[in-house]
């Protein structure tokens, strides 16, 4: 036993498309629930199948260490990671130097000269910060984090070497 592992009552998919943000995500699974609720009631809340794993499935939960950024994970995970956490009141979070930040927003940069650029810089070290975002490469990969915070209102410089926060 433990969370989500009994019965299903009732379900409402909503299916993922690349334009939807976590936040949207989050309003949409009340309307969800509502009309899971009222399917539920229809049928006096029997059990209508049983749960199956699925492989492959990405699932995070609420406690702080889903939330901290392995660099050594594949790109994709870690963009998918920040992506499931990027709403204002939660973020992935990792150190630069002796802060810890949180990033709400993570991207792929493909740009050929960039890219060029880029593969002179070491791995997991800032090349680029402006704005409210960095730049840097991981796994071979050209990585712009956004919308990042941090408790000094700063956020990581050229030069720093990225970690975990831990």
């Amino acid at each position: 036993s433990g969370f989500d592992t009994g019965p299903i009552i009732a379900q409402v998919k909503i299916p993922f498309t690349n334009d939807l943000e976590i936040s949207t995500l989050y309003q949409l699974s009340f309307w969800a629930e509502k009309k899971a609720f009222a399917a539920a009631l229809k049928k006096n809340f029997k059990a209508s199948k049983s749960q199956c794993g699925r492989k492959g499935l990405i699932y995070y939960s609420r406690k702080p260490q889903d939330r901290e950024i392995n660099f050594r994970e594949p790109t994709l995970k870690l963009i998918s990671k920040v992506r499931a956490f990027q709403n204002r009141n939660q973020g992935c979070l990792f150190r630069a130097g002796k802060n810890i930040y949180s990033v709400h927003a993570a991207r792929i940069l493909s740009n050929p000269f960039l890219c060029r650029e880029m593969a002179h810089f070491p791995e997991r070290v800032v090349a680029m910060s402006y704005e409210d975002g960095i730049v840097f490469r991981n796994n071979s990969d050209v990585i712009r984090f956004e919308n990042i915070v941090s408790a000094s209102g700063k956020i990581p410089v050229a030069g720093e070497k990225l970690k975990p926060p831990a």
